[in-house]
């Protein structure tokens, strides 16, 4: 086996990894490489497996490229088509699903939750009239009572923030 002199990179490259693995192996002394001097690439290769997890890396051409999702500089025209059919499918199903009242616009519920909201309260408000209507012996006083107590309550529930 011939001792060369060689580079850390030039080494990374010969063995099939990268240079920051064989810096990590080094400085962790899973392998032993001198400063200066020549370095004998199959002992090297030897320790390096030794060292191991796996049984020898694979030279970095024969390296599988990672699966990478494409971003949108790379998707070919048909690609794109293919995504335009399927969003402008998936919107015309949604707008079916609305028009079939599956769905409804949050807008529209909060309009309705207000009305009845604002029902509500305009019928509680109205009770102290309408029990003193119905109960004519209170007097002015205990029908105040009932008015704040009333109040009171609307007021607690419009600060509840749960």
């Amino acid at each position: 086996m011939k001792a060369l002199r060689h580079s850390l990179r030039a080494l990374a490259e010969e063995l099939g990894v990268s240079l920051s693995s064989l810096q990590e192996a080094r400085k962790t002394g899973r392998v032993t490489i001198p400063k200066h001097g020549p370095v004998d690439v199959e002992a090297l290769r030897a320790e390096w497996v030794a060292s191991s997890k796996v049984q020898g890396p694979a030279p970095m051409a024969e390296r599988a490229a990672p699966a990478v999702e494409p971003d949108d500089a790379q998707v070919s025209l048909a690609e794109a088509r293919r995504r335009k059919e399927l969003a402008s499918a998936r919107l015309k199903e949604l707008e079916f699903e609305i028009t079939a009242g599956k769905y409804c616009l949050a807008e529209d519920v909060y309009r309705e939750r207000v009305k009845d909201y604002t029902a509500i309260r305009t019928r509680l408000l109205e009770l102290p009239t309408r029990v003193k209507q119905a109960v004519p012996h209170l007097t002015p006083k205990e029908v105040e009572v009932v008015r704040d107590l009333i109040r009171e309550a609307l007021t607690e529930l419009s600060e509840d923030k749960s």
